[in-house]
This record gives structure tokens, C-alpha cells and sequence, in this order.
């Protein structure tokens, strides 16, 4: 199978395409899609709260809940999240690769 880049039209790994993916579901807003109004996540609405804990585990549960609704072919083993200082976060992920039975590092995924 062949897996296409949003930005350049190219053609990507399939790595790279999950890792496309991931940061597009978690950088949505939610109700930001007018015919998918679920579509995304709750991290846009994190990224500028202070860094503390109660904050890192909404983020967490964020990230989960997000790519277990919209990504079918992961599951989430461990989320590490850290903020970036220009107002964003920086993710990096363990899943579970379902089609392939393999466990994956996504890292570098910024929001």
C-alpha cells in the first residue's frame, strides 16, 4: 500500500503516514470540522495552560482518548508530553500497531 504526504503529495512510509495522522487528529480542534464536529482532540485547548501536573495528565488523557476514537490501527501503550516554550507541546508515543502486530515509537509530534 502507498501512502501519500499531506503537504508535498509524495509519497511516504507508512510510518510517516501514522505519524501524519496522529499530529493531525491531536492538533484539531474539536468542532473545528463542520461535518465532523467529533473530529480531534482537546489538547488545542491545553497547550497554553500552565505546566503542572493536573495540566501533563489532561494532556495524556487527551492524546489517548483522541487516537483511540479516530485512529483504528493504534493503541496507545505510553503518551510522554512536554511543553515547548513558544506555547506548544512536544509528543511522543509508544503504540501498538494493530495491523502489523508490531509496537511503534512515534516521536516529535508537535502540536
Amino acid at each position: 500500500m502507498s501512502y501519500m504526504s499531506r503537504n508535498s503529495g509524495q509519497n511516504i512510509s507508512r510510518m510517516e503516514h501514522l505519524s501524519q495522522s496522529v499530529g493531525d487528529i491531536l492538533s484539531t480542534f474539536k468542532t473545528s470540522r463542520l461535518m465532523l464536529r467529533d473530529y480531534g482532540s482537546d489538547i488545542p485547548l491545553k497547550i497554553d495552560a500552565p505546566t503542572n501536573e493536573g495540566n501533563l495528565i489532561d494532556i495524556y488523557a487527551a492524546v489517548i482518548n483522541a487516537i483511540d476514537l479516530w485512529e483504528p490501527r493504534l493503541s496507545v501503550l505510553k503518551v510522554n508530553a512536554q511543553h515547548l516554550e513558544a506555547g506548544g507541546v512536544l509528543i511522543d508515543l509508544k503504540v501498538f500497531d494493530k495491523e502489523t502486530s508490531k509496537i511503534l515509537l512515534l516521536e516529535g509530534i508537535k502540536i
